[in-house]
Formats: structure tokens, C-alpha cells, sequence
């Protein structure tokens, strides 16, 4: 996760997550954000998915993420 507060944007990047797949609709999305004002972050993962809600669900990404057993050593 990329808090960009140049740019005012958000990004979030599962390219060094683990197994890649889906790579033909890209690893990395992002939106705007004024990150001039606090930005309320809610995460919720499970073994292969990952929800982000920024702003109470005003922003929401939501994906698929297969860690490399080495990469889930600390669960």
C-alpha cells in the first residue's frame, strides 16, 4: 500500500505477493484521495482475499493474493 500525498493518490500493489496470476488486468490499481485530511483505513484478509476500505467504504478494493508459504511464516 502507497499513500502517494505529492500526488494525492493511493495505491495498492500485489505484484510481490506471492503466486502471480490475472497479470493481464494488471497488478496495481489506485484512486484519488485528499490526503490532506486523515484517510480512516479498514483491512480485512483471509488466506487468499483482501478487502481495503478507505473513507467508511467511499474507496473499496477488494483482491485475489496467493503468498508464497515463506511469505505467511509469521501467521
Amino acid at each position: 500500500m502507497i499513500f502517494n500525498h505529492k500526488k494525492q493518490e493511493f495505491i495498492i500493489d500485489r505484484g510481490n505477493c506471492g503466486v502471480h496470476f490475472g497479470e493481464s488486468y494488471g497488478n496495481s490499481r489506485s484512486c484519488h484521495l485528499n490526503l490532506d485530511q486523515k484517510i480512516k483505513v479498514r483491512i480485512l484478509q483471509d488466506e487468499s482475499s483482501a478487502e481495503i476500505f478507505l473513507d467508511d467504504g467511499k474507496k473499496v478494493f477488494s483482491m485475489r493474493v496467493f503468498p508464497d508459504e515463506k511469505l505467511t511464516e509469521f501467521l
